[in-house]
């Protein structure tokens, strides 16, 4: 038999309207290739004294789905919110109308220990064909921003099965992300640092694990998120004044805003994203070096802010006029 060549995946995804249940793909996303959805079984072994060397047959064991995304340009149109929106776990409502066509979706921690589940289907061609992952959570997701590059984005993934999938009609825009020179403000402590941070890595972990428990099924019964949600990081910043790091010896915290302005929409409106970490404790602030320069690549930690009474906040301006799948 000649072997088969199989193409480049295409990866759906999609929200839950009945959380957990696999709903067909209508968004699409091209991360790099790397990326990856699979289902995990794994198998009970027999480890039985019987006189012999070898081992016995195992027993099925637990089913459950992993995933990865790699490498994702953040792009200005829609999609951004449907995964901001899955980590998260909580948006205001229907978008808030900017004029013009924009609307404004604002992301926050959810109170709730359940979040919006997503459908991811990959196509593998003809042979393998498409697979469909449901109740898929993005339990971390790292946002990195260097010099010259685009907004980038990275998340690992789990599901509770897989089925036959439904990929629908993929159709890919010019590429649209947001860029470096897109970053209109980064605020430390309401102070403006573009002109001595020349990368950031922002990290948001909610914790999300599989609930399994003794009702009949090889795959969990849901997918939950009792810890609460973390955020950290690092920022290279370089030296021109010894204001952050006097805040680091002094254990005093501030706040840390990243704004990027998109391309215009219509009228003057444009698309926007606003990461909005309320309260953050720098964990790790050393002399060092940054690109032959006085600085540090610092780390950092976000906290709960009594008085924004948030740890977290993301704000995006699309053209998405509904809401974005609640529980």
């Amino acid at each position: 038999m000649a072997d088969t060549g199989i193409r480049e995946k295409v990866i759906g995804v999609e929200e839950e309207t009945t959380r957990m249940t696999l709903k067909n793909a209508s968004r699409w996303i091209a991360p790099e290739s790397s990326s990856e959805f699979q289902l995990d079984r794994e198998y009970l072994e027999d480890n039985g004294v019987r006189d012999i060397k070898e081992k016995y047959p195992s027993v099925d064991g637990r089913v459950r789905v992993s995933g990865s995304i790699a490498n994702l340009p953040v792009e200005q149109g829609n999609n951004f919110g449907v995964l901001l929106n899955n980590v998260l776990g909580k948006n205001a409502g229907a978008g808030s109308d900017k004029t013009n066509g924009v609307y404004e979706h604002v992301f926050t921690p959810a109170t709730s220990i359940l979040h919006p589940t997503l459908s991811f289907h990959v196509d593998r061609g003809a042979v393998l064909g498409v697979k469909g992952y449901n109740a898929c959570l993005i339990t971390k997701m790292t946002l990195t921003q260097a010099f010259n590059e685009r907004l980038m984005m990275n998340a690992d993934v789990i599901g509770i099965n897989e089925a036959s999938g439904t990929i629908g009609s993929p159709s890919f825009s010019d590429p649209n992300p947001f860029t470096f020179d897109q970053i209109s403000t980064l605020k430390l402590g309401g102070t403006e640092h573009q002109a001595n941070i020349t990368n950031f890595t922002l990290n948001i972990n909610n914790n999300g694990r599989l609930k399994e428990v003794l009702d009949g099924n090889a795959y969990a019964s849901d997918v939950i998120c009792t810890d609460g949600i973390m955020v950290d990081g690092t920022i290279d910043i370089i030296f021109e004044s010894v204001t952050e790091r006097d805040k680091f010896v002094a254990g005093t915290v501030s706040d840390f805003v990243i704004t990027y302005i998109g391309d215009v929409v219509a009228g003057g409106i444009t698309y926007k994203l606003i990461f909005d970490i309320h309260k953050v404790e720098y964990t790790a602030f050393p002399f060092g070096e940054n690109d032959g320069l006085f600085g540090s690549s610092i780390a950092f930690r976000g906290v709960y802010s009594t008085g924004d009474t948030q740890t977290f906040t993301a704000t995006v301006w699309n053209t998405q006029s509904a809401t974005y799948e609640a529980v």
